[in-house]
């Protein structure tokens, strides 16, 4: 299931940049932690409707697993057909909601800034001169993580976090600067812990 689920990813990562207008280096989803539940929910579901039906249909595949083949198999026709509903009921609702999450996006151009809350509405489009503040923070998060959160506070109130579009390692895009260079604004870094261990702590401390 592992090509399934780093496909899915990789697929969500080309939605994001779907419906961006020419010219974008950055994008990501307006909902990233809607779109990670939905994401997980989704791979977990496909793996035990995958591993059933393949344990049943595909004998082979049912003497690698062993014990839990014969588990499937023995079980009664009404419990099969109650796991692999209830499998397909959850893949019904948790698919959808992972793409309309990841076509909630912004988009950055060296122009215009980008956003739409959801895939229905209209994208929403600021000047980088409308731009107020940068706030910047990474804290320390469960098992060891380093969430991070980047941002952009227009001067009407609205406000748009580009941390997920960012990636591992994250260059400090070029374009940005550019976008930024006449632009009076706010960097604010306070929030970003002194001992963050995120991928992008220097992004994430550094004025563009």
């Amino acid at each position: 299931m592992a090509p399934v689920a780093f496909g899915s990813l990789f697929a969500l990562t080309k939605l994001h940049w779907l419906s961006c207008p020419s010219g974008t280096f950055l994008a990501g989803t307006s909902h990233a932690d809607l779109q990670k539940a939905a994401w997980v929910v989704s791979v977990v579901a496909l793996f035990f409707l995958g591993e059933y039906w393949l344990s049943f249909y595909v004998p082979s595949f049912g003497k690698i697993i062993g014990q839990k083949a014969r588990k499937y198999r023995h079980a009664s026709p009404f419990l099969r057909r109650l796991q692999s509903n209830i499998c397909i009921l959850i893949l019904c609702v948790s698919l959808p909601v992972m793409f309309i999450a990841a076509l909630s996006n912004f988009c950055l151009t060296s122009d215009t800034v980008n956003a739409r809350a959801w895939p229905w509405l209209e994208f929403r489009s600021y000047g980088w001169h409308q731009l107020g503040e940068i706030q910047t923070a990474c804290w320390r998060g469960a098992r060891g993580s380093w969430p991070s959160a980047y941002l952009l506070e227009m001067r009407d109130g609205a406000t748009i976090d580009i941390a997920n579009g960012l990636g591992r390692n994250a260059p400090l895009y070029p374009e940005l600067h550019r976008a930024l260079q006449d632009v009076p604004f706010e960097f604010d870094a306070r929030r970003v812990a002194h001992d963050c261990r995120n991928s992008n702590v220097e992004f994430l401390k550094t004025r563009p």
